[in-house]
């Protein structure tokens, strides 16, 4: 798997270079902010690890633009800064998860495994559209049409369908799901969210129709699992 270091910092960004490489990763590094974007504009990266106090412009700039552009790459905020609102910036601007320095490598590469484990397969995050029965995913639109017809999801609505297909088939817990649309860290997740908003996502995706509905299957004590994802 390819990673991105966005990392300003000489002797951190060697560091992470090595234990990334050691665990392996294929690195690139790079020690600004226009760098760090052309890069992940240019290359498929299967995640990217960006410093928030980036040269040039700052890594909540780059996560910006990269949203804003439609890329999915996903994307780790490592961070000097110790306020919450400044991590919780960062994740509503798009950033996946984040984690303060100094930063144990052990502890970096388990924040990337789980990153991963929640985004499923990078490939698939790099189509532009997903389609099953009768549906289509637009991720760029961040949209869902059947038909050709719009489904009106909310927000969070759409990122818990999004990353159920993107994780082709495999079982997601209630907590990945709670992660994927609750930004803030400090707010608890809540198992009846999750269900609730499950719940509203079948109903608007026809599950009285079995030939014509997504196939969002519940694995009673495990979480739920997106079934027939094929694109």
């Amino acid at each position: 798997m390819r990673c991105l270091i966005a990392e300003d910092e000489p002797q951190l960004r060697e560091q992470l270079e090595r234990e990334l490489r050691a665990a392996g990763y294929t690195v690139d590094a790079v020690d600004n902010g226009p760098e760090a974007l052309f890069q992940i504009e240019e290359f498929q990266y299967s995640i990217a690890i960006l410093d928030l106090g980036l040269p040039g412009f700052g890594g909540l700039d780059v996560i910006k633009q990269c949203r804003k552009q439609g890329n999915k790459t996903p994307i780790v905020v490592l961070t000097a800064r110790t306020r919450v609102q400044q991590v919780v910036e960062a994740l509503e601007a798009g950033a996946d998860d984040y984690l303060k320095k100094p930063v144990d490598p052990d502890e970096l590469l388990a924040h990337i495994a789980a990153v991963l484990r929640r985004f499923g397969n990078p490939e698939r995050l790099a189509q532009v559209e997903w389609c099953l029965n009768g549906f289509t995913l637009d991720t760029k639109g961040r949209r869902l049409l059947r038909d050709g017809d719009l489904v009106p999801l909310t927000a969070s609505e759409y990122a818990i369908l999004e990353l159920l297909w993107a994780k082709d088939g495999a079982v997601v817990s209630k907590r990945e799901i709670a992660q994927c649309y609750q930004r803030d860290p400090d707010i608890e997740m809540s198992a009846n969210s999750v269900e609730a908003l499950i719940g509203r996502l079948k109903r608007k995706s026809g599950t009285d129709v079995k030939e014509n509905s997504l196939p969002i299957v519940t694995v009673r004590g495990e979480g739920y699992r997106f079934e027939g994802s094929d694109v």
